[in-house]
C-alpha cells in the first residue's frame, strides 16, 4: 500500500509589525522584546530587538512554507532569555486557513490577544500581523534561524552611525543632519491605517527616509489598531503629532499681543494654520507642549473684547456678554480685524483651546445661520423685547401708529432704516404685527452688524466648515468655543490626582479647604495659574486637556516651605510644598495665584 502524499505547501509571507502593551515583569526595567515565527519543525525565523519599549514595532517580513500547519509567535525578552522561562512573553497561534484562503489569495492584517503558554505567567498585549500571498521578490531578513540576533537588515546608509545609550539601548546618528533619532533608518514605519477594504484594515508603509529621522528622544509606536503615535523620551510624553512635520512657530509679546498675533496669522494661507501650533512668548524660555498656546488663546481672547478695538461691546444688562458692536466702523481695520477675529476663534476649536471670552447667545445662533427669534432680543436689548412682546400679546389697532422703519443713531445723528422695501408707506396692523416683529429682530441682532459679522465668518470658515458645526445647536457651541464657566469644587476634586500626597494628607485637605473658601474669580484665576486657562471642557476636569490629549489636574509634593507654589500649564501641574500649617498654604497659594504672570521652566 502506497503512503498518502502531503498536500503541497503554498509560500506566504508573514509580517510582524508590532506589539502593544506588553507586560511589565519588573518595576524598573523595561524589556527588550524580540518575536520568534515557527512554522512546524522545520521553519523558525527570528526578528530583531527592540530595546527598552513594551510597545516594540519591528515591521518584519518572512517568507514562510504553510499547509496544514498552525503558524507561532512568540514574544521574549531578551534580558531574561538565560532564565527558565527565556523571558516569555505571550504567543499566538494561526492556523492560516481560517484568515486566508491560499487558492484565492489575499491580504490581511490581524490583532490578536498575547496568550499564556505552559506556565503560569501573567500575559498581556496584543500582536499586530500581516499575512499575504503577494510575495514578489525576495526580502532581506536575517533568515531562518534559531539565534537571537539584534542585527537589522542591511547595512546603514552613507553617512549613519550605529551607538548605544550607557542602558544598551541602541540609536542611530545621521551625521548628515547631525541629528539622533531611537527609529533605525534601514526599516520602514508604518504611518497610518488607511480604512476599511471590505471587512479589512490595511496598513501604508512609507519610508522614514521620505521625512526624515525623527528629532533625538524621539520615537515611533503603534496601538493595538496599528495607529501610529511618537514617544518624547525628553519628556516622558507622548503624541499623535509626528514631530517631523512643519508647524506654525509664533513668537509674540506679550504687551504687544494683538499686533503681534494679527501679523503672524493674517499672513499665513488657510493651510498652514492647520499644522501644529507652536507658540513662544517674547523673552520666555518656556517650551510649548500645550500649555503656553492655552494661555495664548487666553491672553488674546481677553485683548481682542478691550473696548479700545471697538470690535465688541457688552450687553445692557449687566451679565458681562458681548454683542458686535455696530459702531466698529470708527476703527478703520474694523472688518479686517473680524476676520482677524474669526479665525482666531477657528483656531481655537481646531486646536482644542478655548476662547476666554463670553458672547449672546445669539452671536452663537448666527455663526450656526439659524433664525434668530424674539427671545433672542431680550438679552440684547431688554426694553425693545419687552415692547416687542406687549405688541405681540396685546391688540394694537387703533393703539400704535408705526410703518416697517427703525432709527439708528451713528455719531449723533438719526437715520431711518426701512426693514422692507418701501417700508416708510407700510403700516404696522394687527395683521401684520407678526412680520414687522420679526423684521425688527433681525435687523437689531444681525443686520445692522452684517458687514462685521461676515467678515467674521469669513476667517472663522476658512478653518471650520460650515457643516462640521451645524450638527451643534447654539449652547453646544457655545461649550465648544468657550468651555464651561462654572466651576465644580466636587468634580475638580474628584478628578484631581496627585503625586507623593494622598487624599487624605493634611495639606491636601487644608488645599481645598482654602480654594473651597474662595470666591469664583480666584478660583478661576487657580485654574489659569495651574492649566493656562480658566476655562475647563464640557466634560468637565476628567477631559482637562494636556499636551497630547486628556490629563488630570496634578498636585505634587515639591519646594521648600519657604517657597510659592509653582505651576506647569502644559502638564496641569501644581509643585505644592509641605507647608507647616493652614495659614502658611492660604498666604503662599494665595500670593502666587494673584501675582503670577509668564512662563519659564522650573
Amino acid at each position: 500500500m502506497s503512503t498518502p502524499a502531503h498536500p503541497p505547501g503554498k509560500k506566504i509571507r508573514i509580517t510582524v509589525v508590532a506589539a502593544d502593551g506588553l507586560c511589565k515583569r519588573d518595576v524598573f526595567s523595561y524589556p527588550d522584546p524580540f518575536a520568534v515565527v515557527t512554522v512546524g519543525a522545520e521553519q523558525t525565523h527570528t526578528t530583531s530587538v527592540i530595546k527598552k519599549t513594551f510597545n516594540p514595532h519591528w515591521n518584519e517580513s518572512f517568507d514562510i512554507t504553510v499547509t496544514e500547519s498552525a503558524i507561532t509567535v512568540q514574544i521574549f525578552d531578551q534580558r531574561k532569555s538565560s532564565r527558565r522561562d527565556r523571558g516569555f512573553l505571550g504567543v499566538v497561534n494561526v492556523r492560516v486557513s481560517d484568515v486566508l484562503d491560499l487558492d484565492l489569495g489575499g491580504h490581511q492584517m490581524l490583532t490578536f490577544d498575547l496568550k499564556k503558554s505552559n506556565g503560569d505567567l501573567p500575559v498581556h498585549g496584543k500582536l499586530i500581523i500581516i499575512l499575504s500571498t503577494n510575495v514578489p521578490q525576495p526580502i532581506l531578513n536575517p533568515g531562518p534561524s534559531n539565534d537571537i540576533t539584534t542585527t537589522s537588515p542591511g547595512s546603514l546608509l552613507a553617512g549613519w552611525e550605529e551607538r548605544y545609550t550607557p542602558e544598551g539601548r541602541s540609536y542611530y546618528v545621521n551625521h548628515n543632519t547631525r541629528t539622533t533619532t531611537w527609529v533605525d533608518p534601514r526599516r520602514q514605519s508604518v504611518v497610518g491605517v488607511i480604512g476599511p477594504i471590505g471587512q479589512n484594515t490595511s496598513l501604508l508603509p512609507q519610508s522614514t527616509s521620505q521625512l526624515g529621522p525623527l528629532p533625538s528622544g524621539w520615537e515611533i509606536c503603534l496601538t493595538s489598531t496599528a495607529r501610529v503615535y511618537f514617544v518624547d523620551h525628553n519628556t516622558n510624553t507622548t503624541t499623535w503629532d509626528d514631530p517631523r512635520l512643519p508647524f506654525v512657530d509664533a513668537n509674540v509679546r506679550r504687551n504687544h499681543i494683538f499686533e503681534d498675533s494679527y501679523a503672524k496669522i493674517m499672513k499665513q494661507a488657510p493651510n498652514d494654520l492647520k499644522k501644529r501650533l507652536m507658540i513662544k512668548f517674547d523673552g520666555e524660555d518656556g517650551p510649548d507642549y500645550g500649555g503656553l498656546s492655552r494661555e495664548f488663546f487666553s491672553l488674546l481672547s481677553h485683548e481682542i473684547v478691550k473696548p479700545f478695538y471697538r470690535l465688541f461691546y457688552h450687553s445692557g444688562r449687566g451679565d458681562h456678554t458681548l454683542q458686535i458692536n455696530p459702531a466698529s466702523g470708527v476703527n478703520p481695520e474694523h472688518l479686517n480685524y473680524f476676520e482677524f477675529t474669526g479665525r482666531c476663534f477657528g483656531l481655537a476649536i481646531l486646536h482644542r483651546h478655548f476662547v476666554d471670552a463670553y458672547f449672546d447667545a445669539s452671536f452663537y445662533k448666527m455663526i450656526l445661520r439659524k433664525k434668530l427669534t424674539l427671545s433672542d432680543l431680550e438679552s440684547v436689548d431688554a426694553e425693545l423685547h419687552r415692547s416687542l412682546t406687549w405688541m405681540l400679546d396685546n391688540n394694537i389697532s387703533g393703539v400704535i401708529d408705526k410703518t416697517f422703519i427703525t432709527t439708528e443713531e451713528s455719531f449723533g445723528e438719526p437715520h431711518t432704516i426701512e426693514l422692507k422695501a418701501g417700508g416708510t408707506d407700510i403700516s404696522v396692523t394687527e395683521e401684520n404685527k407678526e412680520e414687522y416683529v420679526d423684521h425688527v429682530v433681525e435687523y437689531r441682532i444681525l443686520k445692522r452688524v452684517k458687514d462685521q459679522f461676515e467678515a467674521f465668518m469669513s476667517g472663522f470658515s476658512e478653518l471650520i466648515p460650515q457643516d462640521l458645526i451645524t450638527v451643534f445647536d447654539e449652547r453646544e457651541l457655545e461649550l465648544l468655543i468657550g468651555g464651561m464657566s462654572e466651576i465644580d469644587m466636587d468634580d475638580w476634586c474628584q478628578y484631581t490626582q496627585y503625586r507623593d500626597y494622598g487624599t487624605n494628607d493634611e495639606v491636601i485637605g487644608w488645599f481645598w479647604k482654602c480654594v473651597r473658601s474662595w470666591p469664583p474669580e480666584r478660583k478661576s484665576r487657580l485654574l489659569q495659574f495651574a492649566t493656562g486657562t480658566s476655562r475647563i471642557p464640557v466634560s468637565g476636569f476628567k477631559n482637562l486637556q494636556g499636551p497630547n490629549g486628556p490629563m488630570r489636574f496634578t498636585i505634587e509634593k515639591s519646594g521648600d516651605p519657604s517657597q510659592l507654589p509653582k505651576s506647569h500649564t502644559c502638564f496641569n501641574r501644581i509643585d505644592l510644598p509641605p507647608y507647616k500649617d493652614y495659614a502658611s498654604l492660604d498666604q503662599k497659594l494665595t500670593l502666587a495665584v494673584q501675582n503670577t504672570v509668564g512662563f519659564g521652566l522650573v
